[in-house]
């Protein structure tokens, strides 16, 4: 094996981890399965993310195979480069030929670069008190947990990470022992990893990241409705510079047209416009979490623009209707709208307060609850169907209506949370008493 053009400092910090590169003879190195994008981030800065996010500062990258690395193969420029693309600042990643004992912490993280994880299983392996190896089934993951003086530094071509008998003596954690629910996308999925060496392996992966970031409890039309045009979207967006931030602004922009075409009367348009403002909207998150570029100001930046633009409908829809119809009422049924969704939403801001969980996915009854709730996307819906039948106005009539019972449910939610929650009081104080 040649030179390497970054070596490890003797004196510096122990190795966290190490990810090893399989050398090959053929193709650009940055065309590598390990180094080539997967829906806009390759397998390699995958591992960079979800290592920073364990609090891991230092990774040792090693090249693993039978043949050598040759001189034209700067591993340490790409490796540079896509921990910068990454924004890894955090992050020291260097390249070593075999990271001897004495440079590795007590328990070191090790993983192939080819590979794609969840990132449960990264908090799984880093937060097991033993050394462990990440078992699916009778498949070894290549993902573990190793005590430094089972990873073995070798000369020569040999691999530099622990041998066939060490990994054997590893402790195994199965993938099904792990945690299925995962509650920023309220919805159960089992813990998934896939190798992404050939094309069909790379396919693969990219179905599981798609999937993996799609929500779980939503509303009919966000959950049947609209996942197709939102992943199509998604993974056509991924593989381009256009940002999750880009895409809200975007959308919101759209929607506010559809604001313009409520008020100036053209229904049926500005409800096409709602419908296309809608899937864009489950567009920007589900890109932000494919591309690894998730942060707390794109999600306050949509919520924001979320809720401005469908206020704005209300008002709008009312306005346009009041002059096409001559029904004066037709206003204050769009302010009494907005009205009752502000209630919805501080309702659901007092029980999370009060159970301590969201109220669309506390219980079954909830989520079923979660289904056909008023919210946006069911309304819009319900005026489409009122616009194509020539009932918009009794739609927008109806729309109040399935607000205030949406409400009322809420409201009923929040009197059983009481009473559930004084129970546990009077059984938490007999029980001190005793």
């Amino acid at each position: 094996m040649t030179e390497l053009a970054t070596r490890p400092h003797p004196s510096g910090p122990d190795y966290e981890a190490v990810i090893t590169v399989c050398v090959r003879e053929h193709g650009p190195l940055e065309q590598w399965p390990e180094f080539k994008p997967l829906l806009g981030r390759s397998p390699f800065q995958r591992h960079l993310h979800h290592l920073v996010a364990q609090g891991i500062t230092r990774v040792a990258v090693v090249p693993v195979s039978s043949g050598r690395l040759e001189a034209k193969h700067d591993l340490t420029g790409v490796i540079n480069a896509q921990r910068q693309t990454l924004n890894a600042s955090p992050l020291v990643v260097e390249v070593s030929d075999a990271p001897h004992v004495h440079q590795l912490t007590e328990q070191v993280l090790v993983m192939p670069a080819v590979a794609v994880y969840d990132a449960r299983l990264y908090q799984a392996v880093h937060a097991s008190p033993v050394p462990v190896r990440l078992v699916d089934g009778a498949n070894n993951t290549g993902l573990g947990r190793l005590a430094r003086d089972a990873v073995v530094s070798m000369d020569g071509n040999e691999s530099a990470i622990a041998s066939g008998a060490a990994m054997r003596e590893v402790r195994a954690l199965g993938v099904d022992t792990l945690p299925r629910y995962l509650p920023a996308l309220r919805r159960h999925l089992r813990p998934w990893w896939c190798h992404a060496a050939s094309e069909a392996d790379r396919d693969r992966a990219a179905r599981l990241l798609i999937d993996a970031a799609q929500k779980g409890v939503l509303d009919f039309p966000a959950r049947y409705l609209h996942p197709w045009p939102e992943n199509m979207l998604a993974k056509a967006a991924a593989n381009t510079r256009i940002t999750p931030n880009q895409i809200t602004v975007y959308s919101a922009l759209i929607a506010f047209f559809g604001t313009y075409l409520f008020a100036t009367e053209y229904f049926l348009l500005g409800l096409i416009i709602a419908v296309v403002a809608g899937i864009l909207d489950g567009v920007d998150g589900k890109l932000a979490r494919i591309k690894l570029l998730s942060s707390p100001f794109g999600d306050r930046l949509d919520h924001s623009l979320d809720v401005s633009f469908e206020f704005s409908w209300y008002i709008a829809l009312g306005w346009g209707l009041r002059q096409a119809t001559g029904d004066a009422n037709a206003l204050w049924i769009g302010f009494a709208i907005l009205l009752v969704m502000i209630l919805a939403r501080a309702l659901c801001g007092v029980y999370r307060l009060i159970s301590g969980h969201q109220i669309h996915d506390h219980t079954a009854f909830d989520r079923a609850v979660r289904l056909v709730a008023g919210r946006r996307n069911i309304y819009v819906l319900v005026w489409l169907a009122g616009a194509l039948t020539g009932n918009l106005l009794l739609a927008f009539y109806v729309t109040l209506l399935w607000a205030i019972a949406t409400v009322i449910v809420y409201a009923a939610r929040i009197v059983f949370a009481l009473i559930v929650k004084r129970q546990q009081h009077r059984r938490a104080s007999a029980v001190t008493s005793e």
